[in-house]
């Protein structure tokens, strides 16, 4: 399996705004919320990507299986989300969507902030055996 880590251009809008849709529906699933039409989620993609947050997508075989987004906001940078397509998990997808994002804020600070919600418990055991390995 071929994996590329790219920065979101146009081109690839649409595949942000469809990882972003499955990212939500998971989350709020493990909150125990039900999501927002998937029109409101493409929208919120579109913001983000047009703003300039930093966007890097994951592509296995061509395919768009992952994603991160870094806002920077009062002065700092802050990884917002984290997803990888359930399928794809475990293969070290994720490790290398947060170290391709560090290295780019790098550039300009040396702190990346991370916020997690409590219900997503995977996020947490993610995070925490990712602090481990460094």
């Amino acid at each position: 399996m071929s994996m590329e880590i790219l920065r979101l251009d146009e081109g690839r809008l649409r595949d942000f705004q469809e990882l972003y849709v499955e990212f939500f529906k998971e989350l709020r699933g493990k909150q125990g919320w039900k999501p927002h039409a998937e029109t409101e989620y493409r929208a919120e993609a579109t913001h983000y990507f047009k703003r300039g947050d930093i966007i890097f997508l994951a592509l296995e075989n061509g395919e768009a299986v992952g994603f991160i987004r870094v806002s920077s906001r009062d002065g700092s940078f802050w990884i917002e989300e984290l997803f990888v397509r359930p399928d794809f998990r475990g293969r070290g997808i994720g490790r290398a969507l947060a170290e391709r994002a560090e290295k780019e804020v790098l550039k300009w600070d040396s702190a990346l902030y991370l916020l997690i919600l409590p219900q997503d418990k995977d996020a947490i055991a993610f995070w925490k055996s990712s602090a481990t390995t460094r």
